[in-house]
């Protein structure tokens, strides 16, 4: 996998789901996990994501208030397998949101500590 992205349509505003984006918990089920982050969604932190595959969070790289979430990952028994997450949540013309999430592998991973 080198780039996967994925694109769902909301009737919420885009405020109440980014709400939703920018609190662990809901992300994580969100995503079919548990999310755990010290000190919530901020760039910096660190965290884990518990899965049935295990990923763990390396780090959130961007925040983007309201907008946009980047976030690195990876699974625990592959450490070289790091992919960058990005969350976009956007307005829609019909008047909802548009979330669209993209993963991407790096084109040279990097192991972090």
């Amino acid at each position: 996998m080198e780039h996967v992205e994925r694109e769902v349509e909301l009737p919420q505003e885009p405020s109440t789901v980014w709400e939703a984006v920018a609190d662990p918990a809901l992300l994580g089920l969100w995503l079919g996990g548990e999310l755990e982050l010290d000190g919530g969604v901020h760039r910096g932190t660190r965290g884990t994501f518990d899965t049935p595959t295990e990923r763990r969070l390396v780090y959130v790289r961007d925040v983007d208030e309201g907008e946009r979430l980047v976030f690195n990952w990876r699974p625990v028994l592959s450490p070289l397998e790091m992919t960058t997450v990005t969350i976009s949540v956007v307005p829609s013309p019909a008047g909802g949101t548009i979330v669209r999430i993209t993963e991407r592998r790096p084109t040279r991973a990097m192991a972090l500590a």
